[in-house]
């Protein structure tokens, strides 16, 4: 699983893998903390080269969060082929 450090990291990944999949999370969110474990699984047991697990910490990459207009968390973002 990527950890994604800002928006240009996250639309790189996004331009260079046919399919991402986002999870915007924060360590202060219960519902984040309960889920993490299932998204790490799921990220960890993934065989497909062409898609990518990532997680932006919302605190810590605020110019993301921003970016991708998060508003509440947990939110996850779905890619395929760039859109």
């Amino acid at each position: 699983m990527l950890k994604i450090s800002s928006q240009a990291h996250l639309a790189k990944v996004v331009s260079d893998h046919p399919g991402v999949i986002v999870d915007f999370w924060a360590s202060y969110c219960r519902p984040c903390m309960d889920f993490k474990p299932t998204f790490e699984g799921l990220a960890h047991a993934n065989k497909n080269p062409k898609m990518v697990f990532c997680a932006v910490e919302t605190d810590k990459v605020r110019d993301c969060a921003q970016a991708n207009q998060i508003s509440s968390i947990p939110t996850f973002h779905f890619y395929l082929n760039g859109k």
